[in-house]
C-alpha cells in the first residue's frame, strides 16, 4: 500500500530543525509508520530547499518551495494572489509520481485539504485544529484588534504585520469551511473535532485514531512524584496567539501571589514574552514568579514537567494539545481549560481538573488543592498515566491507522 501524506511540517526529512514544544506529532507518527512492513510512504511539505523529490531511509519526501520566494510572499501579504494556486499545481505533479493508494493530509485548513477535488485517490483529512473555531474565541474577552496598537509599540511594520496576519488568519477560516464541506473522509481523537467535521459535513465518514507522541515522554519517561516542596511549581506549554491564554496564566498566577499568598514558580514554554497581556492584566510577569522560556528542547519540557507540581493548560479553545498528553504520559497532574477537545483528554475530577476558561480562580483554587492534598495529586497521576500511555502506545497507533487506511483503499 502506497501512502501519501501532505504534512504541515518536513517531518524526519533530512536535519529537521522545526521544533513544537508540545509537537513532533508529525515525526513520531511517521517513526511508527515508516517501518511497517507492506507500506510505502510519501511525505510531501513546504520547504525553503527547490528539490522534487529525495529518498531517506524508504521514503520519498517532496519539499515544496513554490511559495517561498519572496516577491510573492509580499504579493499575498497585500493581497494579491491565491497562496494555494502553485502549492496545489506542484502537489498534483506529486501525486502523479508517488501514484498513492490514498493520501492522508493532515489539518482541516492548509491548501492541501482541497485535494479531495482534484484527485480521483481518496482523500482522508487528519484533523488537528478547526479555523473556524478557533476564529470565533481568537480574542480573549477585553482583547480586540485595536490592542495590537498596544502591542507594536509604535512600530507601524509591527502593526501591519499583526494586522495582515489576523486578515490571513480569518481568510484561512473561511477556507478551511469549504474544505470541511468537500472532502468525504476525516480522521481525529476528540469529540469536539468529530462534531465539528459533522456540523459542516454529516454525510462525511469519521475514525478515531489518536496522536503519536514524541518518545521522550512515552518509551524513555520517568514517572512523575509529588515534591515536598513549600513553593509551587507549574508549567504550562504555548504559542503565541492571544486565545493560547497567557493571560490567564497572569491573572491566575496574580490570584496566587496575592490572594492566597502562595509563591509561584511558573515555566512558561513556546513564548518568549507577554508584554501585550502583562499591560493588559497590569503585572509583571517575572513579580508572579513566571518565568517565559520560548522554544526549548523536549528533554528540556520533560525534566521540567517531572520537577513540577501540575500541568497548567489556559487556552480558549483547543482540540487536543500535545503538550496536556505528554504531561499525563509522564503522570504529572493536570489543570485545564474546559474548552474544545480538553474533555476528551480529561475525566473530570478523575484524572486532572477541567476549569471554565477565563477563570482564574478557579483554576487557582485547583492548583491549591493539587499542591496540598496528595492523595489527590498521586490519584490524578497514577490514573491519567495508565490511560495516556495506553491511549498514546505506538502499537495500538499503528493498527488504527493502517486499519482506517485499509478501509478507504478497499473502497477505490
Amino acid at each position: 500500500m502506497k501512502v501519501l501524506w501532505f504534512s504541515p511540517t518536513p517531518s524526519l526529512y533530512g536535519k529537521n530543525t522545526v521544533h513544537h514544544n508540545g509537537g513532533g506529532w508529525v515525526a513520531s507518527l511517521e517513526q511508527i509508520l515508516r517501518d511497517t512492513p507492506g507500506v510505502e510512504l510519501g511525505v510531501a511539505f513546504e520547504h525553503y530547499k527547490k528539490c522534487f523529490k529525495a529518498i531517506e531511509s524508504g521514503v520519498s519526501y517532496y519539499p515544496i518551495s513554490e511559495n517561498n520566494q519572496a516577491f510573492k510572499k509580499i504579493l499575498r501579504k497585500v493581497g494579491v494572489g491565491n497562496e494555494c494556486t502553485a502549492i496545489l499545481d506542484q502537489a498534483k505533479k506529486i501525486i502523479g509520481d508517488f501514484d498513492p493508494d490514498i493520501i492522508h493530509v493532515f489539518g482541516s485548513e492548509s491548501c492541501f485539504g482541497q485535494l479531495s477535488r482534484l484527485t480521483e485517490v481518496p482523500v482522508l483529512i487528519h484533523m488537528q485544529g478547526s479555523l473556524p473555531a478557533y476564529a470565533n474565541a481568537r480574542f480573549p474577552p477585553g482583547y480586540n484588534k485595536f490592542d495590537y496598537i498596544r502591542a507594536c509599540r509604535g512600530n507601524p511594520f509591527l502593526l501591519y504585520r499583526l494586522l495582515s496576519n489576523d486578515r490571513t488568519f480569518l481568510r484561512r477560516a473561511h477556507r478551511e469551511v469549504g474544505i470541511l464541506r468537500n472532502c468525504r473522509h476525516f480522521m481525529g481523537r476528540t469529540e469536539w473535532d468529530r462534531v465539528i467535521t459533522s456540523i459542516y459535513n454529516p454525510t462525511a465518514t469519521y475514525d478515531y485514531c489518536a496522536e503519536a507522541l514524541r518518545a521522550e515522554f512515552v518509551t524513555k519517561a520517568s514517572n512523575w512524584e509529588t515534591k515536598p516542596t513549600k513553593e509551587i511549581r507549574l508549567v504550562s506549554t504555548l504559542s503565541g496567539p492571544l486565545y493560547k491564554g497567557v493571560d490567564l496564566v497572569l491573572k491566575t498566577a496574580k490570584i496566587l501571589n496575592e490572594e492566597l499568598g502562595r509563591e509561584v514558580h511558573w515555566k512558561v514554554f513556546g513564548v518568549s514574552s507577554a508584554l501585550l497581556q502583562e499591560a493588559k492584566v497590569g503585572v509583571r510577569a517575572e513579580d508572579l514568579g513566571i518565568r517565559f522560556s520560548g522554544v526549548v528542547s523536549s528533554e528540556v519540557v520533560r525534566e521540567a514537567l517531572l520537577a513540577a507540581d501540575a500541568y497548567i493548560h489556559p487556552s480558549y479553545i483547543d482540540n487536543s494539545p500535545n503538550s496536556l498528553c505528554e504531561a499525563q504520559a509522564l503522570g504529572v497532574p493536570v489543570v485545564a481549560t474546559d474548552v474544545g477537545g480538553v474533555s476528551t483528554l480529561i475525566q473530570r475530577d478523575v484524572t486532572g481538573y477541567l476549569v471554565p476558561a477565563n477563570d482564574p480562580f478557579m483554576m487557582a483554587w485547583r492548583i491549591i488543592h493539587l499542591k496540598d492534598d496528595e492523595k489527590i495529586s498521586r490519584l490524578f497521576s497514577q490514573k491519567s498515566k495508565s490511560i495516556a500511555r495506553r491511549r498514546h502506545a505506538a502499537d495500538q497507533i499503528r493498527k488504527d491507522l493502517i486499519g482506517i487506511y485499509e478501509k478507504y483503499r478497499q473502497r477505490t
